[in-house]
């Protein structure tokens, strides 16, 4: 999926938030700044402000230079959701004819009392259910929505959209390019439905690889206390390591998806149980181990 290829056209005029006649853009990752690159080409100076797989923005701390370079762009790239808090943050604040794109927002997977509580439940670090409430929590919703193929089709049509407003002598060739870097997309999401994954299941360290595994037509078979436990950062039980490790050996899933990014002592239990069961694994990070990356099959 990751790959050297772009699609975006070139020209040189800016307008707002522009340096040397280019729209300058901030996002979160080399990934989305990827997107931006290939909407704007030559038309867009993009800087991630996270371009590391050691760094998880998610516990980001913005410094004073990503302050500055966030107030100076016309345009901000978010993930949304509490995945990059930090950036969502201060996208907006000193810069009001700013324009923000969050793909959390734009993917219609949530409401947007259920995203304000989102919100709130990264903020406060609770992840408990209430009585009552009908929320979705932070450990129930998936924000990793850069292998949602879909999603990306939107955040490119947005970031085009916004740039035409910042550029409008480029306008066509911005959207031109979201239209060829969305034809990719749909070729993508075409290729994993062929895989064909129906009936099968598999287990996941994390929740980084499910949209693109969903896509598959495959389900989901993690203990959800497993799941829960990683994303705190906290231990598993014993009891629910035996229980995911036994789905393993029992050969009652098909695959075991694992974030290299992220490993514990115990995701390597269980990759290691898969290993000696002979399943299949299946290594992906949250980001590329090379930058810059260009997200393109």
């Amino acid at each position: 999926m990751v790959s050297g290829c772009s699609t975006a056209n070139s020209g040189s005029n800016g307008s707002s938030g522009n340096d040397g006649g280019k729209v300058k853009v901030v996002a979160t990752t080399d990934v989305y700044a990827d997107i931006v690159k290939q909407v704007g080409g030559d038309n867009v100076d993009v800087t991630p402000i996270i371009a590391s797989t050691s760094t998880d923005p998610h516990s980001y701390e913005a410094t004073a230079a990503d302050r500055v370079k966030t107030k100076d762009a016309g345009l901000v790239v978010v993930n949304g959701g509490g995945y990059d808090q930090f950036l969502e943050d201060m996208a907006g604040k000193d810069n009001s004819s700013q324009k923000v794109v969050n793909a959390v927002k734009l993917s219609g997977k949530l409401t947007d009392s259920e995203y304000d509580h989102l919100a709130e439940d990264h903020k406060d670090g609770h992840h408990d259910h209430e009585d009552g409430e009908e929320h979705k929590h932070a450990h129930e919703f998936n924000e990793h929505l850069w292998y949602d193929f879909d999603t990306m089709k939107k955040v490119a049509t947005e970031v085009a959209e916004d740039l035409a407003q910042l550029d409008s002598a480029h306008a066509d060739s911005y959207r031109e390019n979201a239209k060829k870097l969305g034809t990719e997309l749909d070729s993508l999401d075409s290729s994993a439905k062929k895989i064909n994954g129906k009936g099968k299941k598999y287990i996941s360290t994390e929740p980084v690889p499910d949209y693109l595994i969903a896509s598959t037509g495959a389900e989901n078979a993690t203990p959800e206390e497993f799941a829960e436990s990683i994303e705190a950062e906290k231990d598993v039980p014993a009891l629910v390591l035996k229980e995911t490790q036994d789905l393993v050996t029992e050969k009652q899933v098909s695959l075991v998806a694992y974030n290299e990014q992220t490993e514990t002592s115990q995701t390597k239990e269980v990759l290691q149980t898969a290993k000696d069961a002979g399943l299949p694994t299946f290594p992906l990070p949250k980001l590329s181990p090379k930058t810059p990356i260009t997200y393109r099959g």
